[in-house]
């Protein structure tokens, strides 16, 4: 008599231990750029007292393990160029993942510019920004915020200690 193979399949789930430092490098991470800028190469736009303290008190509150538990911050403060600022954001997002959170804490002036007869863009102005060149110079809020979109990290978060009050300091192109 022949009773012939019966096929089976087994499944199961083998937990094994992730190798050491494993979980640490998988885990979500908090990333931050924190900038202050308090000097300016153009005239017009006067020296701010408080940016540079302001961004190193961010600092130290994100790197507090009793506040922020950020793991990685960096600060750029004084003088800080066009250049210098967009380097810096790639470099401080370059390895996000899609858990990571990223922070981006910017204190110095700002500026509005008519782009159209109704429509009026904020640009955040570096060190080299000249305040009738914002367009040119300063670094315009929708490209920042087109940047940060970008990134793989699902949750950012945009700070800028910045003011416009619609007088003064800032530019109106015709």
């Amino acid at each position: 008599m022949f009773l012939g193979l019966i096929p089976m399949a087994f499944a199961g789930v083998v937990e094994a231990p992730l190798p050491a430092g494993m979980a640490a490098a998988l885990a979500p991470r908090r990333v931050a750029l924190v900038v202050g800028v308090d000097q300016y190469d153009d005239a017009t736009l006067n020296t701010l007292r408080f940016a540079a303290k302001d961004a190193r008190d961010v600092e130290a509150a994100l790197l507090d393990p009793a506040l922020g538990r950020f793991d990685e911050v960096s600060v750029l403060t004084g003088v800080v160029s066009r250049d210098e600022f967009w380097s810096a954001f790639s470099e401080a997002t370059d390895s996000l993942e899609r858990d990571d959170t990223f922070l981006l804490y910017f204190a110095g002036h700002g500026t509005l510019d008519w782009i159209g007869a109704e429509e009026a863009q904020l640009f955040l102005m570096p060190s080299d920004a000249i305040l009738s060149e914002a367009r040119q110079s300063g670094i315009p809020l929708q490209s920042l915020e087109d940047a940060l979109s970008d990134l793989r990290s699902r949750r950012r978060v945009l700070v800028l200690d910045t003011c416009h009050s619609g007088q003064g300091r800032s530019v109106y192109s015709e």
